[in-house]
């Protein structure tokens, strides 16, 4: 291909890559009611500016007059950070960065029906750092009263200096100024542990009281020492405060995608007195108090182990009482349960309970999670403990996200593969026995010309062996009309590996068809959404049971389609996914035509000493428990060194594209250029790009970049 083919192509991916861009992504959204009968909606969206690099956020905001939603407004958002709504509504507190001071500064506020009344310069206060806004800790909420906030923040770092530092010499006549607390000498190099991927320095989170009426902010100080709060939540009487605590005993291991972290519930009653309530030993999140105030639910599931598994959601009656234990309301799902209205429950995997999960009673929750190749909804009698799951009509074959309940309203997030994100509402009064729902759609973005006509299925696959678990499944996504071995084939393999692709649109996977490719996503042995004995089942056999699933899907999937090439199979993944696919191009060369790998995993055993996440990802996946404690275990590096890609990159012959981040904390940057090193030498066509960003390669110049760079290389490698 000349040069003039090769740049007509890549404006052909840009093009594209530009107009699928601009599609929102809806972020969340809230229901109320006006004047006690009329609903109102808030929602708030993301979309990518290519031209400034960066992503704008705006919020759209509907009147529902009868049955129809009438847009009154849009608002840009994009300095925004958090917001929050008291609870008659009466005032709102935002938090935004400050974009004209070249320091790193947030602003917050508060509004009342009228005006701004106060402005708070967090950072002059001089009390804490930042305030967290990730999902791990983030907490913004006014207190019953709404009389105050409480939100979650950075801890004031110690004040140190040089053991050698001049200093003007005090003039005995000058004013005496205050006494400040005096630095800490030789202390200012000292390593203080972070929270790892994307988490970068949070080191120990406080929580923080801002009173309203007299403009000031308290820290809560008697906490204890070796844990972090965040989620926390005001008890109904404003008191007191529940949220969850995470242990930093004996070192902070990377959070992000990670459930399984030593974490308690703890109630904080108004004398400053902390305690536990939930199972020792355990990972909890999600603390959601009932309405009444008497019952506290949350989510919670075994310690250590995989870094996802499957979640109980328990509850606890309140006032808390030391002899009070919780109780399981919905258990751990070892393989799969039928409900009353025939459908199959697989467990609660690594979703939030909603902020608001209630009915309006009080006799119902409302959650949402990962079922096989979709995301499904459920409401939960709390007196009979009966599941349903909710069914909306107009929405076959879509994931359906629920986002807000309240006054017996719901908002859900609907998508799959060939629609974006659609804002639906309906009413709890109007679910079925079987639970269909009548909704409403708000607002979608429309159909996708290039994509719209493709055929979407789900799969279902079985190992013909011994193995304890055998079935797994995936999503075909392909042309709806092609001639035979006309299309080629990307197979798409998910990272964790405990997670899980479901049926929702991806700006990747628009590219992937309309530039003429049928795309597999593969849910292998050890996917989340299954039951916990999948999840648990891929531990000692990674390497292995996943590259044999992998293959397994590509053969019969190949097989079933007949407009498939099956000389042109390109492979696409990352993290555990460019793991898997460097594994398949190093032990079946031959079946496939190139790879693309997005910070891939190439080598366990020396991830295993840089990685933020040593435990989960290195040790428990080749089959073994973590400990830093006594001698080095030579047989687990063993072991971990040969299920590892590396082992095989002497066989890699087709053609490999490495996108590496060199920021990444959980799979070190050093693991791609070993591996490019190594194919180079071996005399592999290997090209390798370096981002200055972090494991998920999110930034949208680096996003752009490196989706264009992959469409490009599967275009020419599989032509």
């Amino acid at each position: 291909m000349d040069s003039k083919d090769i740049n007509k192509q890549a404006n052909k991916v840009v093009d594209l890559f530009r107009k699928f861009a601009v599609i929102p992504t809806l972020v969340n959204g809230k229901v109320f009611l006006k004047n006690n009968s009329t609903p109102i909606i808030h929602s708030t969206w993301t979309q990518r500016n290519l031209e400034t690099g960066t992503k704008n956020k705006f919020k759209k905001f509907f009147l529902l007059d009868s049955t129809t939603p009438i847009e009154i407004s849009t608002t840009d958002v994009s300095r925004e950070l958090l917001c929050a709504t008291s609870p008659s509504r009466k005032y709102t507190a935002i938090l935004r960065d400050d974009q004209n001071s070249k320091a790193d500064k947030q602003i917050l506020e508060i509004w009342d029906e009228k005006s701004m009344f106060r402005t708070v310069d967090l950072a002059a206060l001089d009390l804490h750092g930042n305030v967290y806004t990730d999902g791990e800790f983030y907490t913004f909420e006014f207190s019953p009263c709404e009389k105050k906030l409480v939100y979650v923040a950075e801890a004031k770092a110690p004040k140190t200096e040089a053991y050698y530092k001049r200093k003007p010499v005090k003039d005995p006549k000058s004013e005496s100024k205050p006494e400040e607390s005096e630095p800490i000498k030789g202390d200012e190099y000292v390593y203080r542990q972070e929270w790892g991927e994307q988490l970068v320095g949070k080191i120990q989170s406080v929580i923080c009281i801002y009173d309203i009426e007299n403009d000031n902010v308290t820290i809560l100080k008697d906490f204890p020492e070796n844990l972090c709060p965040g989620q926390v939540h005001w008890e109904k009487n404003g008191n007191g405060f529940f949220g969850v605590a995470i242990n930093t005993v004996p070192r902070k291991l990377g959070l992000i995608f990670c459930t399984n972290r030593p974490s308690e519930i703890f109630y904080l009653d108004k004398e400053g007195i902390y305690n536990r309530i939930s199972n020792l030993d355990n990972s909890v999140r999600s603390p959601r108090l009932h309405p009444n105030g008497k019952y506290l639910y949350w989510l919670e599931r075994l310690r250590d182990g995989p870094h996802h598994s499957c979640e109980a959601l328990m509850k606890l009656e309140l006032p808390y009482q030391p002899q009070t234990k919780p109780q399981v309301i919905i258990e751990i799902v070892d393989d799969v349960k039928q409900l009353k209205n025939s459908k199959n429950f697989y467990g609660i995997y690594s979703h939030d309970l909603p902020n608001r999960c209630f009915s309006k009673d009080g006799r119902q929750l409302i959650f949402s999670t990962s079922q096989q190749t979709e995301i499904l909804s459920y409401i939960l009698d709390l007196e009979s403990n009966e599941l349903r799951q909710i069914i909306l009509p107009n929405y076959p074959n879509y994931s359906q996200t629920v986002l807000d309940v309240n006054d017996d309203l719901i908002l859900f997030q609907v998508t799959n593969i060939k629609n974006p994100d659609i804002l639906v509402f309906g009413k709890l009064s109007d679910i079925g026995e079987n639970g269909e729902l009548k909704s409403l759609e708000i607002q979608s973005y429309g159909i996708i010309p290039e994509i719209h006509d493709f055929k979407l299925e789900n799969l279902e696959f079985k190992q013909n062996n011994d193995d304890a678990v055998t079935e797994f499944n995936g999503i075909y996504f392909g042309p709806k009309e092609a001639s035979n071995a006309s299309t080629p084939l990307i197979l798409y393999i998910h990272g964790g590996p405990h997670s899980n692709f479901v049926n929702s649109y991806a700006l990747s996977l628009a590219l992937h068809a309309s530039l003429g490719f049928a795309t597999l996503l593969v849910n292998y042995r050890g996917s989340t959404g299954t039951g916990q004995k999948s999840v648990y089942f891929l531990p000692s056999r990674v390497g292995q049971a996943d590259v044999e699933d992998c293959v397994l899907a590509t053969k019969e999937c190949v097989q079933k389609y007949t407009e498939l090439d099956p000389k042109r199979v390109g492979l696409v993944g990352g993290s555990h996914g460019g793991f898997l696919v460097t594994h398949l191009s190093g032990q079946y060369p031959d079946l496939y035509r190139t790879v693309v790998a997005r910070n891939p995993v190439i080598d366990i055993a020396s991830m295993y000493i840089v990685s933020d996440i040593p435990d989960c990802r290195c040790s428990v996946e080749a089959g073994t428990s973590y400990t830093q404690v006594g001698p080095i275990s030579e047989s687990l590096m063993i072991k971990q060194r040969t299920a590892s890609p590396l082992v095989h990159a002497h066989n890699v012959k087709i053609p490999t594209l490495l996108l590496i981040g060199s920021k990444d904390l959980r799979v070190p940057p050093s693991q791609g250029v070993e591996f490019y090193h190594r194919l180079k030498a071996n005399g592999v066509d290997v090209r390798m790009h370096m981002y200055e960003d972090n494991h998920s390669l999110s930034k949208v110049p680096v996003e752009f970049d490196s989706q264009v760079k992959g469409m490009l290389w599967l275009l020419e490698h599989t032509s």
